[in-house]
Protein backbone atom coordinates (compact mmCIF):
# COMPACT_ATOMS: atom_id res chain seq x y z
CA UNK A 1 0.00 0.00 0.00
CA UNK A 2 1.41 3.47 -1.07
CA UNK A 3 2.16 5.24 1.69
CA UNK A 4 1.26 8.88 0.75
CA UNK A 5 2.50 10.35 4.29
CA UNK A 6 5.77 9.47 3.71
CA UNK A 7 6.16 10.63 0.16
CA UNK A 8 5.07 13.79 1.49
CA UNK A 9 7.43 13.94 4.02
CA UNK A 10 9.77 13.18 1.61
CA UNK A 11 8.93 15.49 -0.89
CA UNK A 12 9.17 18.32 1.60
CA UNK A 13 12.29 17.28 2.91
CA UNK A 14 13.51 17.72 -0.85
CA UNK A 15 12.06 20.88 -1.47
CA UNK A 16 14.15 22.51 1.98
CA UNK A 17 17.19 20.88 0.93
CA UNK A 18 19.52 22.99 1.81
CA UNK A 19 21.41 22.19 -1.31
CA UNK A 20 18.42 23.52 -3.36
CA UNK A 21 17.26 26.54 -1.83
CA UNK A 22 18.96 30.12 -2.02
CA UNK A 23 19.13 30.55 1.57
CA UNK A 24 22.04 27.95 1.25
CA UNK A 25 24.25 30.11 -1.24
CA UNK A 26 27.19 32.42 0.62
CA UNK A 27 26.30 35.98 1.55
CA UNK A 28 28.17 37.36 -1.18
CA UNK A 29 26.59 35.08 -3.35
CA UNK A 30 23.26 36.09 -2.50
CA UNK A 31 24.19 39.81 -2.68
CA UNK A 32 25.70 39.70 -5.99
CA UNK A 33 21.98 37.52 -6.95
CA UNK A 34 19.49 40.29 -5.36
CA UNK A 35 21.70 43.48 -6.74
CA UNK A 36 20.11 42.69 -9.83
CA UNK A 37 16.55 43.14 -8.82
CA UNK A 38 14.41 46.06 -8.73
CA UNK A 39 14.21 48.33 -5.72
CA UNK A 40 10.56 47.43 -5.90
CA UNK A 41 10.93 43.75 -6.14
CA UNK A 42 13.69 43.72 -3.58
CA UNK A 43 10.51 45.27 -1.49
CA UNK A 44 8.50 42.30 -2.22
CA UNK A 45 11.66 39.58 -1.04
CA UNK A 46 12.44 41.55 1.98
CA UNK A 47 9.40 40.25 3.36
CA UNK A 48 9.93 36.67 2.53
CA UNK A 49 12.68 36.04 5.32
CA UNK A 50 15.00 37.56 7.65
CA UNK A 51 18.06 37.06 5.86
CA UNK A 52 16.45 38.41 2.66
CA UNK A 53 15.62 41.63 4.80
CA UNK A 54 19.09 41.87 6.45
CA UNK A 55 20.64 41.16 2.98
CA UNK A 56 18.60 43.87 0.93
CA UNK A 57 19.40 46.85 3.50
CA UNK A 58 22.91 45.79 4.05
CA UNK A 59 25.99 48.36 3.31
CA UNK A 60 27.55 45.82 1.41
CA UNK A 61 24.81 45.03 -0.88
CA UNK A 62 24.38 48.81 -2.00
CA UNK A 63 28.09 48.81 -2.68
CA UNK A 64 27.76 45.45 -4.86
CA UNK A 65 24.71 47.09 -6.22
CA UNK A 66 26.77 50.28 -7.12
CA UNK A 67 30.12 48.49 -8.51
CA UNK A 68 27.76 46.09 -10.62
CA UNK A 69 26.12 49.45 -12.53
CA UNK A 70 22.55 48.30 -11.10
CA UNK A 71 21.90 51.21 -9.07
CA UNK A 72 19.00 53.45 -9.88
CA UNK A 73 17.75 56.64 -10.51
CA UNK A 74 14.71 57.65 -7.75
CA UNK A 75 13.20 61.07 -7.85
CA UNK A 76 12.41 62.59 -4.63
CA UNK A 77 10.23 65.87 -3.87
CA UNK A 78 9.91 68.14 -1.02
CA UNK A 79 7.11 70.29 -0.36
CA UNK A 80 6.07 73.20 1.56
CA UNK A 81 2.91 72.40 3.18
CA UNK A 82 0.80 74.84 5.43
CA UNK A 83 0.09 74.84 7.69
CA UNK A 84 2.99 72.63 8.85
CA UNK A 85 6.19 74.37 9.55
CA UNK A 86 8.10 71.48 8.78
CA UNK A 87 8.60 70.61 5.02
CA UNK A 88 7.67 66.98 3.40
CA UNK A 89 9.80 64.87 1.34
CA UNK A 90 8.07 62.48 -0.93
CA UNK A 91 9.95 59.74 -3.42
CA UNK A 92 8.52 58.88 -6.78
CA UNK A 93 7.02 55.10 -7.44
CA UNK A 94 5.53 53.88 -10.19
CA UNK A 95 2.27 52.44 -9.18
CA UNK A 96 -0.71 50.44 -11.64
CA UNK A 97 -3.52 52.78 -12.03
CA UNK A 98 -6.68 50.82 -11.78
CA UNK A 99 -8.54 52.83 -13.61
CA UNK A 100 -6.98 52.61 -16.93
CA UNK A 101 -4.09 49.56 -16.01
CA UNK A 102 -1.41 52.09 -17.14
CA UNK A 103 1.87 52.49 -14.80
CA UNK A 104 1.88 56.15 -13.05
CA UNK A 105 4.03 58.04 -10.57
CA UNK A 106 2.82 58.67 -7.06
CA UNK A 107 4.38 60.22 -4.39
CA UNK A 108 5.22 58.11 -1.41
CA UNK A 109 6.13 59.99 1.68
CA UNK A 110 9.29 59.50 3.81
CA UNK A 111 10.11 60.05 7.65
CA UNK A 112 10.96 63.98 7.68
CA UNK A 113 13.24 65.67 9.75
CA UNK A 114 11.86 68.15 12.77
CA UNK A 115 13.75 71.00 12.60
CA UNK A 116 14.36 71.39 8.62
CA UNK A 117 14.55 74.87 7.60
CA UNK A 118 10.93 75.64 5.96
CA UNK A 119 12.64 77.14 2.80
CA UNK A 120 15.71 78.56 1.11
CA UNK A 121 18.07 75.56 1.36
CA UNK A 122 20.13 74.04 -0.90
CA UNK A 123 20.08 70.40 -2.07
CA UNK A 124 22.54 67.83 -3.68
CA UNK A 125 22.85 64.43 -4.04
CA UNK A 126 25.61 62.39 -3.86
CA UNK A 127 26.67 58.66 -2.46
CA UNK A 128 23.32 57.57 -2.59
CA UNK A 129 21.84 59.91 -0.32
CA UNK A 130 20.95 63.61 -0.24
CA UNK A 131 22.19 66.95 1.66
CA UNK A 132 19.85 70.28 2.60
CA UNK A 133 22.48 73.11 2.96
CA UNK A 134 21.37 76.02 4.81
CA UNK A 135 18.41 78.10 4.95
CA UNK A 136 16.06 80.12 6.97
CA UNK A 137 14.79 79.43 9.99
CA UNK A 138 12.84 82.30 11.36
CA UNK A 139 14.00 84.75 8.91
CA UNK A 140 17.43 84.22 9.47
CA UNK A 141 19.94 82.13 7.66
CA UNK A 142 21.49 78.83 9.18
CA UNK A 143 24.77 77.03 8.90
CA UNK A 144 23.12 73.69 9.10
CA UNK A 145 23.85 71.30 7.18
CA UNK A 146 21.55 67.91 6.81
CA UNK A 147 22.04 64.47 5.32
CA UNK A 148 19.04 62.08 4.04
CA UNK A 149 20.34 58.50 3.64
CA UNK A 150 17.63 57.55 1.02
CA UNK A 151 18.82 53.56 1.28
CA UNK A 152 16.92 53.62 4.61
CA UNK A 153 15.40 57.12 4.43
CA UNK A 154 17.09 58.00 7.91
CA UNK A 155 18.08 61.32 8.37
CA UNK A 156 21.49 62.61 10.07
CA UNK A 157 23.10 66.31 11.48
CA UNK A 158 26.48 66.76 9.50
CA UNK A 159 29.34 69.46 9.89
CA UNK A 160 27.41 72.68 9.57
CA UNK A 161 29.14 75.10 7.27
CA UNK A 162 31.64 78.17 7.34
CA UNK A 163 28.96 80.92 6.87
CA UNK A 164 25.08 80.92 6.94
CA UNK A 165 23.13 80.71 3.87
CA UNK A 166 20.04 80.85 2.26
CA UNK A 167 18.84 80.30 -0.97
CA UNK A 168 22.42 79.32 -2.34
CA UNK A 169 22.82 76.81 -4.57
CA UNK A 170 25.13 73.66 -4.37
CA UNK A 171 27.06 71.07 -6.96
CA UNK A 172 29.34 67.94 -6.65
CA UNK A 173 32.43 68.31 -8.63
CA UNK A 174 35.18 65.18 -8.21
CA UNK A 175 33.35 64.06 -5.52
CA UNK A 176 33.24 67.36 -3.20
CA UNK A 177 30.55 69.43 -2.70
CA UNK A 178 30.61 73.27 -3.48
CA UNK A 179 28.01 75.79 -1.79
CA UNK A 180 28.17 79.08 -3.06
CA UNK A 181 25.85 82.32 -2.69
CA UNK A 182 23.05 82.80 0.05
CA UNK A 183 25.39 85.23 2.08
CA UNK A 184 26.11 88.54 2.23
CA UNK A 185 28.66 89.17 -0.21
CA UNK A 186 31.26 91.66 1.65
CA UNK A 187 34.33 89.75 1.59
CA UNK A 188 34.52 87.37 -1.46
CA UNK A 189 36.26 84.67 0.96
CA UNK A 190 32.63 83.92 1.79
CA UNK A 191 31.17 83.54 -1.44
CA UNK A 192 31.59 79.93 -1.11
CA UNK A 193 33.08 77.12 0.26
CA UNK A 194 33.61 73.10 0.29
CA UNK A 195 32.59 70.50 1.93
CA UNK A 196 34.94 66.81 1.58
CA UNK A 197 32.41 63.95 2.89
CA UNK A 198 35.13 61.70 3.71
CA UNK A 199 36.74 63.60 6.42
CA UNK A 200 33.35 65.46 6.92
CA UNK A 201 35.28 69.22 6.49
CA UNK A 202 34.91 72.79 5.00
CA UNK A 203 36.81 74.85 3.55
CA UNK A 204 36.90 78.40 1.91
CA UNK A 205 36.09 78.42 -1.86
CA UNK A 206 40.03 79.18 -2.95
CA UNK A 207 39.75 82.34 -4.77
CA UNK A 208 42.57 83.90 -6.87
CA UNK A 209 43.24 87.80 -6.56
CA UNK A 210 43.25 89.01 -9.90
CA UNK A 211 46.25 91.54 -11.04
CA UNK A 212 45.79 95.40 -10.81
CA UNK A 213 45.14 95.51 -14.53
CA UNK A 214 42.85 92.33 -14.83
CA UNK A 215 40.34 93.87 -12.07
CA UNK A 216 36.42 93.48 -13.11
CA UNK A 217 33.72 94.01 -11.24
CA UNK A 218 31.50 92.96 -13.79
CA UNK A 219 33.16 89.23 -13.25
CA UNK A 220 31.48 89.46 -9.72
CA UNK A 221 28.50 88.08 -8.75
CA UNK A 222 26.31 89.36 -5.96
CA UNK A 223 26.13 85.95 -3.83
CA UNK A 224 23.43 87.04 -2.17
CA UNK A 225 20.70 87.01 -4.89
CA UNK A 226 22.45 83.39 -6.82
CA UNK A 227 19.40 81.40 -7.44
CA UNK A 228 20.58 78.09 -9.32
CA UNK A 229 23.84 76.18 -11.00
CA UNK A 230 25.06 73.93 -13.54
CA UNK A 231 28.59 72.22 -13.76
CA UNK A 232 30.14 72.61 -17.21
CA UNK A 233 33.56 70.53 -17.57
CA UNK A 234 35.95 72.45 -15.03
CA UNK A 235 33.20 75.84 -13.99
CA UNK A 236 30.32 76.04 -12.18
CA UNK A 237 28.07 78.33 -13.38
CA UNK A 238 25.73 80.56 -11.38
CA UNK A 239 22.65 82.40 -12.29
CA UNK A 240 21.12 85.37 -10.68
CA UNK A 241 17.97 87.20 -10.04
CA UNK A 242 18.26 89.38 -13.53
CA UNK A 243 19.26 85.86 -15.27
CA UNK A 244 23.12 86.68 -15.73
CA UNK A 245 25.40 83.74 -15.40
CA UNK A 246 29.07 83.76 -14.23
CA UNK A 247 31.28 81.12 -13.51
CA UNK A 248 33.90 79.31 -10.87
CA UNK A 249 36.98 77.86 -12.61
CA UNK A 250 38.16 75.18 -10.16
CA UNK A 251 41.60 74.75 -12.24
CA UNK A 252 41.88 78.88 -12.68
CA UNK A 253 40.60 79.42 -9.11
CA UNK A 254 38.86 82.43 -9.91
CA UNK A 255 35.17 83.98 -10.89
CA UNK A 256 34.27 85.19 -14.43
CA UNK A 257 31.37 86.77 -16.28
CA UNK A 258 29.81 84.01 -18.42
CA UNK A 259 27.15 84.73 -21.74
CA UNK A 260 24.39 87.43 -21.08
CA UNK A 261 20.72 87.17 -21.45
CA UNK A 262 20.00 88.50 -24.98
CA UNK A 263 17.48 91.08 -25.22
CA UNK A 264 14.89 90.25 -26.73
CA UNK A 265 14.59 87.61 -23.96
CA UNK A 266 14.93 89.59 -20.80
CA UNK A 267 11.37 89.11 -20.00
CA UNK A 268 11.40 85.66 -20.01
CA UNK A 269 13.11 84.96 -17.00
CA UNK A 270 14.79 81.51 -16.79
CA UNK A 271 15.08 79.05 -13.31
CA UNK A 272 15.86 76.05 -12.15
CA UNK A 273 18.48 75.08 -14.70
CA UNK A 274 19.98 71.73 -15.36
CA UNK A 275 22.56 69.70 -17.59
CA UNK A 276 21.33 65.95 -18.94
CA UNK A 277 23.40 64.82 -21.87
CA UNK A 278 25.44 67.42 -22.02
CA UNK A 279 22.51 69.68 -23.09
CA UNK A 280 21.12 72.55 -20.71
CA UNK A 281 17.46 73.08 -19.85
CA UNK A 282 15.64 75.67 -18.34
CA UNK A 283 11.70 76.38 -17.27
CA UNK A 284 10.50 80.12 -18.36
CA UNK A 285 7.99 82.33 -16.63
CA UNK A 286 5.90 81.51 -19.99
CA UNK A 287 5.80 78.30 -19.32
CA UNK A 288 7.92 76.92 -21.91
CA UNK A 289 10.79 74.61 -21.59
CA UNK A 290 13.67 75.52 -23.34
CA UNK A 291 17.00 74.27 -24.12
CA UNK A 292 20.59 75.46 -25.67
CA UNK A 293 24.18 73.99 -26.09
CA UNK A 294 26.44 74.44 -22.80
CA UNK A 295 29.16 76.60 -24.82
CA UNK A 296 26.38 78.84 -25.04
CA UNK A 297 26.97 79.51 -21.33
CA UNK A 298 30.63 81.51 -22.25
CA UNK A 299 30.51 85.10 -22.86
CA UNK A 300 31.43 86.24 -26.26
CA UNK A 301 30.75 90.20 -26.92
CA UNK A 302 27.69 90.99 -28.36
CA UNK A 303 26.20 88.10 -28.20
CA UNK A 304 23.53 86.35 -25.90
CA UNK A 305 22.56 82.90 -25.30
CA UNK A 306 20.50 81.07 -27.98
CA UNK A 307 17.55 79.55 -26.00
CA UNK A 308 15.59 77.40 -28.45
CA UNK A 309 12.28 75.96 -27.26
CA UNK A 310 11.56 72.14 -26.86
CA UNK A 311 8.69 72.31 -29.34
CA UNK A 312 6.35 69.62 -29.98
CA UNK A 313 2.64 69.28 -29.43
CA UNK A 314 2.64 67.29 -26.08
CA UNK A 315 5.40 69.45 -24.64
CA UNK A 316 2.65 72.41 -25.45
CA UNK A 317 -0.19 71.34 -24.23
CA UNK A 318 2.37 70.98 -20.82
CA UNK A 319 2.88 74.70 -21.74
CA UNK A 320 -0.11 75.29 -21.11
CA UNK A 321 -0.27 73.55 -17.56
CA UNK A 322 3.13 75.25 -16.29
CA UNK A 323 2.29 78.85 -17.43
CA UNK A 324 -1.02 78.78 -14.64
CA UNK A 325 1.76 77.79 -11.91
CA UNK A 326 4.13 80.43 -11.34
CA UNK A 327 3.87 80.52 -8.29
CA UNK A 328 4.37 77.39 -6.53
CA UNK A 329 7.27 77.97 -4.52
CA UNK A 330 6.74 81.73 -3.52
CA UNK A 331 4.56 83.38 -1.02
CA UNK A 332 3.12 87.02 -0.84
CA UNK A 333 5.98 87.69 1.63
CA UNK A 334 8.89 87.77 -1.34
CA UNK A 335 6.92 89.21 -3.50
CA UNK A 336 6.08 92.19 -1.59
CA UNK A 337 9.80 92.49 -0.88
CA UNK A 338 10.01 92.29 -4.72
CA UNK A 339 7.74 95.49 -5.41
CA UNK A 340 9.46 97.39 -3.14
CA UNK A 341 13.49 96.88 -4.11
CA UNK A 342 12.48 96.80 -7.43
CA UNK A 343 10.86 100.27 -8.26
CA UNK A 344 11.59 100.66 -11.96
CA UNK A 345 10.11 97.02 -12.55
CA UNK A 346 6.67 96.80 -13.52
CA UNK A 347 5.68 93.01 -12.65
CA UNK A 348 5.54 91.32 -9.55
CA UNK A 349 7.48 88.27 -8.97
CA UNK A 350 4.61 85.81 -9.72
CA UNK A 351 4.35 87.72 -12.95
CA UNK A 352 8.27 86.76 -13.74
CA UNK A 353 9.21 83.33 -12.03
CA UNK A 354 7.50 80.05 -12.91
CA UNK A 355 6.17 78.08 -10.17
CA UNK A 356 8.32 74.57 -11.74
CA UNK A 357 11.26 72.20 -10.59
CA UNK A 358 13.57 71.01 -13.03
CA UNK A 359 15.58 67.36 -12.35
CA UNK A 360 17.63 65.21 -14.32
CA UNK A 361 16.21 61.50 -14.00
CA UNK A 362 19.09 58.96 -16.25
CA UNK A 363 18.54 60.13 -19.61
CA UNK A 364 15.11 62.21 -19.26
CA UNK A 365 14.31 65.50 -17.48
CA UNK A 366 11.63 65.55 -14.96
CA UNK A 367 9.35 68.82 -14.49
CA UNK A 368 7.18 69.67 -10.97
CA UNK A 369 4.36 72.10 -10.44
CA UNK A 370 1.34 72.35 -8.90
CA UNK A 371 -2.15 72.81 -9.86
CA UNK A 372 -5.01 74.54 -8.01
CA UNK A 373 -8.63 73.01 -9.78
CA UNK A 374 -11.48 75.26 -9.75
CA UNK A 375 -13.01 73.10 -6.72
CA UNK A 376 -9.76 74.89 -4.58
CA UNK A 377 -8.40 71.46 -4.33
CA UNK A 378 -4.91 71.02 -5.09
CA UNK A 379 -2.77 68.30 -6.87
CA UNK A 380 1.00 67.88 -7.86
CA UNK A 381 1.77 67.31 -10.47
CA UNK A 382 5.08 65.49 -12.19
CA UNK A 383 5.86 65.76 -16.18
CA UNK A 384 8.83 63.76 -17.83
CA UNK A 385 10.20 64.14 -21.24
CA UNK A 386 13.37 63.88 -23.36
CA UNK A 387 15.48 65.46 -25.54
CA UNK A 388 15.19 64.11 -29.47
CA UNK A 389 17.94 65.74 -31.94
CA UNK A 390 17.61 64.64 -35.55
CA UNK A 391 20.40 65.61 -37.68
CA UNK A 392 19.23 64.69 -40.66
CA UNK A 393 17.19 67.94 -40.92
CA UNK A 394 18.25 69.87 -38.62
CA UNK A 395 15.44 70.28 -35.63
CA UNK A 396 14.91 69.37 -32.30
CA UNK A 397 11.72 68.30 -30.38
CA UNK A 398 10.78 67.48 -26.92
CA UNK A 399 8.93 63.51 -26.95
CA UNK A 400 6.60 64.20 -23.47
CA UNK A 401 7.31 60.24 -22.14
CA UNK A 402 4.48 60.27 -18.97
CA UNK A 403 2.46 63.27 -17.52
CA UNK A 404 -0.03 62.90 -13.83
CA UNK A 405 -0.87 63.75 -10.50
CA UNK A 406 1.43 62.60 -8.29
CA UNK A 407 -0.01 63.76 -5.14
CA UNK A 408 -3.60 64.93 -4.20
CA UNK A 409 -3.67 67.36 -1.33
CA UNK A 410 -6.60 69.23 0.93
CA UNK A 411 -7.86 72.33 -0.31
CA UNK A 412 -6.10 73.45 2.97
CA UNK A 413 -3.19 73.52 1.69
CA UNK A 414 -3.57 75.76 -1.32
CA UNK A 415 -0.73 77.52 -0.32
CA UNK A 416 1.86 74.28 -0.87
CA UNK A 417 5.17 74.62 -2.35
CA UNK A 418 7.51 72.67 -4.60
CA UNK A 419 10.79 73.45 -2.59
CA UNK A 420 13.15 71.17 -3.89
CA UNK A 421 13.10 67.99 -6.53
CA UNK A 422 16.24 66.18 -7.00
CA UNK A 423 17.30 62.58 -8.47
CA UNK A 424 19.53 59.56 -6.18
CA UNK A 425 21.07 57.10 -7.46
CA UNK A 426 20.12 54.20 -4.94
Amino acid sequence: MYNYAAAAAKRRKKETSPSSSFDSLPDAVAISCLARVSRLDQAALSVVSKRFRSLVVSPEFYKTRSLMGHAEKCVYVCLGLPPHLIPRWFVLHPTLDPATGNTVKRAQPIPFFPSQPREGSAVVSLDGSIYVFGGLVNGERTSGVLLLDCRYHTWHQVTPMRVARASATAQVVNGKIYVLGGCKDRRSADWGEVFDPKTQTWAALTVSEPMPDEEDPDTRPRMSLIHGSVVIEDKIYVIDFWNRTFFYSLSQCKWGRGSPARLESHSLNRRDWCVVDNVLYSVGNDGCIHWCEPHELDRCAGVGMNWTELSSYPMKELQNKLIRSRVVHFGGKMARVWEKTTRNFTKCLEDILPGAKLASSGHNVVVFWKELLPEKSVRIWCAEFSFKRCYKWGFTFGLLECSNAILNLDPILDRSKVLYSISVDV
